[in-house]
């Protein structure tokens, strides 16, 4: 989840498409599948498994707030 948060920390344009590309480049690198990803990120940025599309929901939320709901989320996230 830390190359996650870095990866859409880092983006130069917050919408959809970014972070859409972002999440699933993070999950291809990892070797993980993306909806796994996209779960625990739904889970980290609004405290549900069950909400809106997640990159919508991101996108309404705000770049500042979803960086810093996931680095809060960062210590309960176990580590491969």
């Amino acid at each position: 989840m830390l190359k996650l948060t870095d990866a859409l920390e880092a983006l130069p344009e917050w919408n959809h498409d970014a972070c859409d590309a972002a999440l699933r480049g993070v999950a291809a690198s990892e070797g993980v599948k993306a909806g796994l990803l996209i779960n625990a990120t739904r889970v980290a940025i609004v405290g549900r498994a069950v909400a809106p599309p997640l990159f919508e929901t991101m996108v309404a939320i705000g770049k500042d707030r979803v960086i810093a709901r996931l680095r809060r989320a960062l210590p309960a996230i176990p580590v491969r």
